[in-house]
């Protein structure tokens, strides 16, 4: 979908994984003022913010927001999904690889503010993707790991 002035519309995404973390302000303000930031200057047109507060990453069957903004690519309503970095939308590559051919059909592209653009219309730009995928789910299970060792210990 471009606007009338062939601007791109963009949907900005923010997420953080911990109740504390929302009821601190810890990061979901940042990430939705930064990312309207970089929205604007890239040029984009703000379509919706969508936020999944105190929810993990870890899959998407349980992000209301996420889900809603998969059915607003669906329907062609915008153009970029701007986020802060991968893996604070995705920590599932398999979640990652079906959304992102979602995306690319829609002919929607990613742009982090961490990573970059990246398009997934090209054979690089998926290859990016897939690389910070397994990237992000490493990190997950590292973080699993380390939650239930100190459980353990505890």
């Amino acid at each position: 979908m471009m606007n009338n002035e062939n601007r791109l519309v963009c949907a900005i995404y923010t997420r953080v994984s911990s109740q504390g973390q929302v009821e601190e302000g810890f990061s979901l303000e940042e990430q939705e003022r930064l990312l309207i930031e970089h929205a604007e200057k890239q040029g984009y047109i703000i379509y919706d913010i969508y936020t999944d507060p105190g929810i993990s990453a870890k899959d998407i069957a349980h992000r209301p927001q996420i889900q809603r903004l998969i059915n607003d690519i669906k329907e062609g309503r915008i153009n970029v999904v701007c986020a802060w970095k991968l893996s604070r939308t995705f920590r599932c590559l398999n979640e990652l690889t079906t959304v992102m051919e979602v995306m690319k059909a829609n002919n929607v592209i990613f742009d982090f503010k961490s990573e970059g653009i990246l398009d997934l219309n090209t054979a690089t730009g998926k290859m990016q993707a897939h690389i910070l995928g397994v990237v992000a789910e490493l990190e997950r299970h590292t973080i699993s790991d380390n939650v239930y060792m100190g459980m353990a210990a505890a």
